[in-house]
């Protein structure tokens, strides 16, 4: 079978939908199915795990990731490039991504007559409120509500990557829906040596940087901390610029508190093992951040929002707070308790290994393309 993924990103990349993408051409590449993705200009050194169709490079374009109005344009070389592609590949189905990637394959399947498989990442509307670049009864907010509602009812088939979608389309009368969870590298992302014996417990933070994660919030618990357990001292891993971060500690004079540390995605496992565990303090993800997998496959207790892990799962894999006082208080809970550290890394480990099955994966996925052809 030949799938052609229709993604309004940057691929390959190894943050947030990109990074699930991949992952999944991974496993179909790996059971011996041809993936095609079509995508934007930009991209990262890595192995794409599939056949790579890239729009013009665009100069103009200075933004990376996130809401932004000139990714009108870019969809729109995104749907001409996608009409070329399709007319030479001959795709036997279209895996769209996000509400952009549905819009796309909806007119390419009235075009070329190949049926489109939706793969919900997020709930638009939801997504573009929560990262300011829309307020609630905006023409921007009603109009992603209306795609969020009427798109998967276009596609031949809908999966999502976190039951909270999937419990969301149900209730909107969307029948043919399957929850499809993502996967990581589990022998690349596995546990390590502890952390080496000190007098200091690590936090942890690996990931982007973006206003959406909520890194104020570290910086307010850093203060806090300072008094009530002087040994703790967060770690901030990325690959991202942190010149301004940095520029921010000292003038804090939180030098002591929070130390940053560059990290590619090659080196992440390792970061993450130099911790005692991890913190996700974003509040609200639509999705499944692609880091909260990571955290679990290295067997790290992780202190995270409810609305966050429930995404994922309501096993008790990870010390969930409702607010910014229990977030706090889970980490200095976690941070002087090593038995219960052991109990939930070990958890978290388990479920890394029974829910990121690539083999389960790739079943599933193929279980869905048969029957949206038929």
């Amino acid at each position: 079978m030949k799938i052609a993924f229709i993604l309004p990103a940057f691929y390959p990349s190894n943050k947030g939908t990109p990074a699930s993408i991949r992952e999944k051409c991974r496993t179909l590449q790996q059971f011996n199915q041809e993936t095609i993705v079509i995508c934007y200009h930009r991209y990262e050194e890595k192995e794409p795990y599939a056949k790579v169709y890239r729009i013009p490079r665009n100069p103009f374009y200075k933004r990376g990731s996130g809401p932004a109005f000139s990714r009108i344009f870019l969809d729109l070389l995104l749907f001409w490039k996608s009409i070329f592609v399709i007319s030479k590949e001959k795709p036997d189905l279209l895996h769209a991504v996000t509400q952009e990637g549905a819009l796309t394959a909806y007119f390419l399947k009235k075009i070329f007559k190949i049926p489109f498989v939706f793969d919900l990442a997020s709930i638009s509307q939801k997504e573009l409120i929560a990262s300011g670049f829309a307020k609630p009864q905006s023409l921007v907010a009603r109009t992603a509500s209306f795609l969020d509602k009427k798109l998967p009812q276009k596609a031949d088939f809908n999966i999502t990557v976190s039951q909270g979608i999937l419990v969301w389309l149900q209730k909107r009368g969307i029948k043919k829906a399957k929850f499809i969870p993502d996967t990581v590298d589990l022998n690349l992302f596995k546990p390590q040596a502890h952390p080496k014996t000190t007098n200091r417990i690590f936090i942890g933070y690996q990931g982007s940087l973006a206003k959406i994660q909520n890194l104020d919030l570290l910086f307010d618990i850093a203060r806090a901390t300072t008094f009530q357990n002087p040994k703790i001292v967060f770690k901030i891993g990325s690959s991202e610029n942190m010149a301004e971060l940095n520029l921010r500690i000292k003038k804090e004079k939180l030098t002591k508190k929070i130390k940053l540390e560059k990290v590619e995605f090659s080196e992440a496992p390792g970061f993450i093992n130099s911790c005692h565990l991890m913190i996700i303090p974003r509040k609200l993800s639509v999705g499944t951040p692609v880091k909260l997998l990571n955290f679990l496959a290295c067997g790290k207790p992780i202190v995270v929002f409810k609305k966050v892990v429930e995404n994922l799962s309501r096993e008790k894999i990870v010390l969930k707070a409702n607010n910014e006082k229990e977030f706090q208080e889970g980490i200095l809970r976690l941070a002087q308790d090593r038995a219960l550290q052991e109990r939930l890394g070990q958890k978290a480990r388990n479920f890394a290994l029974k829910n990121f099955n690539r083999r389960r994966q790739y079943q599933k996925l193929i279980s869905v393309y048969h029957s949206s052809i038929k």
